[in-house]
């Protein structure tokens, strides 16, 4: 048995037992990719703190997430030193996740003040030419709120959905897919800032002026302040991003994570669907943001599996 001493790597136990030289190398590989491409994010983020106008502060309660980073990352390493494999994966793989979904916020806010045109007349013009009017999917689904409340719930239930799939993946040491979804997970962050920052949208409720929900008043509200020149005291980051989907290409990434499990792949596909559909039924998207988000998708899960091949198409 061989020791492999590798820094915060949820792929790569301490054990080797059956992978060969050349499976270990494209493992540390993907490592790689997601060191940088979090390097990436945090140079963005830092370089937004010196950027963002005074008018702008955020609570103190936003640095809260790092700690639990800073836990998951060393309980993955603890676990994978003393050689209980599924626990480490589990917990680095859950480190990797937070890490990206944080390093961004200030780098959000601060292309938000850059003050693009909105686009939501060409988004909405898109869907248009399309035959489709977001507006009557919401009104539809208000019409039946059981179905309403049962996306909704998935819609927000997303990250729960997430930790269960992480969960199941380093139970099954399926290290390939675990890596796959990082990693796509992870290029997202760098893309949706890069697509925020040219093309801002207030979002459907605002354009179809339906009623929004508490979370959409809040986003709406940060967006215009950031727009503006007033001060904004930020007191609970929002996603800003609208095009494209994010919720749309997490639900594909989360599908597709588990294809090599024909049983669960089943089941993550009808849930996932049901996801990408809230999108429109809870009105935060137009579809072109949901194709949007499936088009990213393509890409970064395209990425991901250049990465990350499967193992039995390198096997000798």
């Amino acid at each position: 048995m061989t020791k492999i001493h590798a820094p915060f790597i949820p792929s790569v136990a301490r054990e080797t037992d059956g992978l060969r030289p050349h499976l270990l190398a494209r493992v540390e590989r993907a490592t790689r990719a997601k060191a940088i491409v979090l390097a990436v994010a945090m140079g963005l983020n830092v370089w937004a703190m010196f950027q963002l106008p005074e008018r702008i502060s955020f609570a103190t309660g936003w640095w809260a997430p790092l700690p639990t980073i800073l836990i998951l990352a060393g309980a993955g390493l603890i676990c994978t030193y003393q050689k209980w494999t599924r626990t480490g994966l589990f917990f680095c793989a859950l480190a990797w996740v937070a890490s990206a979904g944080v390093s961004e916020i200030h780098a959000l806010y601060a292309v938000a003040t850059f003050g693009s045109p909105l686009a939501d007349s060409w988004l909405a013009g898109i869907d248009a030419s399309l035959g489709f009017c977001v507006a009557d999917v919401k009104a539809w689904a208000d019409s039946l709120p059981y179905l309403r409340n049962v996306l909704a719930v998935l819609y927000d239930g997303i990250i729960v959905e997430t930790f269960l799939v992480l969960f199941l993946l380093s139970l099954k040491r399926d290290r390939v897919s675990l890596n796959r979804f990082v990693i796509g997970f992870m290029l997202c962050e760098p893309a949706l800032l890069v697509f925020f920052a040219l093309m801002p949208a207030a979002g459907p409720f605002d354009y179809y002026a339906y009623d929004a929900t508490p979370m959409q008043g809040l986003y709406l509200g940060q967006l215009e302040a950031l727009r503006g020149a007033g001060p904004l005291h930020v007191a609970v980051p929002t996603g800003l991003v609208t095009f494209p989907s994010f919720h749309t290409t997490w639900a594909i990434l989360l599908a597709c994570a588990l294809w090599r499990h024909k049983g669960w792949f089943a089941f993550g596909i009808v849930v996932n669907a049901l996801i990408v559909l809230a999108t429109l039924t809870t009105g935060w998207h137009y579809l072109s943001d949901l194709l949007g988000g499936i088009i990213l998708a393509g890409v970064v899960g395209g990425v991901a599996v250049l990465l990350c091949p499967h193992p039995s198409k390198h096997a000798t």
